[in-house]
């Protein structure tokens, strides 16, 4: 079974991560290893915000679940770790038509492949 932790190797993180004592465990922008993520694991850091990516996984979400999320076009253009490689993608931001921006955003899905790399209700 994949877990989260698991999910975080060879992300990037989009802020500092910091631990409960408010110190900064990573800065922004680190790239996250096992290493990384042990740091972060023991220093006890509830969550960290990373670079929006399309994942393979797929995930067949209802009207009502899609509505929480930002969905990209599927030609948007990836990289290839799956990170956007424009700054702003056509998407669809809760049931309205935009062009967003995939750096900004906190949750994204994929018409892809209907992924959710991140997911804040």
């Amino acid at each position: 079974m994949v877990t989260d932790a698991d999910r975080l190797e060879g992300r990037t993180l989009r802020r500092p991560a910091a631990g409960p004592d408010s110190k900064e465990v990573l800065p922004a922008g680190a790239k996250l290893d096992a290493d990384a993520t042990a740091r972060l694991r023991s220093a006890g850091v509830p969550s960290v915000d990373i670079v929006p990516w399309a994942s393979p996984e797929v995930h067949y979400l209802s009207a009502d679940e899609e509505d929480l999320y930002s969905v990209a076009q599927a030609n948007a253009a990836l990289h290839e770790d799956g990170t956007f490689q424009e700054v702003r993608v056509p998407s669809r931001d809760r049931g309205e038509f935009a062009v967003t921006e995939a750096t900004t955003s906190s949750t994204w899905t994929s018409r892809r492949s209907r992924s959710c790399p991140s997911r804040r209700p």
